[in-house]
């Protein structure tokens, strides 16, 4: 603060001069600092976006695996069950003479390997169950996922995204921001 100059020139007349550079760079500062706090909570926010949308994707995922497992244990166990029929009239044919002996052991050998395949795939389908048990946090190996196709066309999955909506590139923004501030 200054009073002025009482010489001869200023005589009778009051003179303030109140300086504030140092209060507006303060609060220039503490402006800053909140932009810059701001920018780091949308990282934050971000970054909570990203995670549920890794696990969003990664239970969509883990229950289309758990539906391929559910069609390929059935095709395996119809490949079982008709291996299975076709080794039984191997074996009888081969008892009333009108095969050899080795269509039976040869059947026998399809067989083994369909049960093998079966139980394979019946061990990835637990795998599966159990990834989504954790997800989900329930049982679903009773559980009957259905996907209509009118959801599949609702989703948008073949449209293009707005990149204000994807959380790696909202993150990015506001890292950005914060690197900025």
């Amino acid at each position: 603060m200054n009073t002025g100059d009482f010489t001869s020139n200023d005589k009778g007349r009051q003179l303030y001069s109140v300086e504030a550079n140092q209060l507006l760079y303060d609060f220039g500062k503490v402006k800053s600092s909140v932009t810059t706090q701001q920018n780091k909570l949308a990282v934050e926010q971000a970054n909570v976006l990203i995670s549920i949308d890794e696990i969003s994707t990664q239970t969509a995922r883990d229950i289309l695996g758990l539906l391929r497992y559910r069609n390929i244990i059935k095709i395996a166990q119809d490949q079982f069950n008709g291996v299975s029929r076709l080794h039984e009239i191997a074996r009888l044919r081969a008892e009333a003479g009108i095969s050899s002996h080795a269509d039976p052991v040869q059947a026998q050998s399809y067989v083994e390997y369909s049960r093998s395949y079966l139980i394979t795939q019946q061990n990835f389908l637990k795998q599966q169950e159990q990834k989504l048990r954790t997800l989900l946090g329930f049982d679903v190996s009773q559980i009957e996922f259905n996907i209509p196709d009118e959801f599949v066309k609702q989703s948008g999955l073949y449209d293009d995204p707005e990149v204000n909506t994807i959380p790696s590139m909202i993150a990015a923004k506001a890292e950005i921001d914060v690197a900025q501030s």
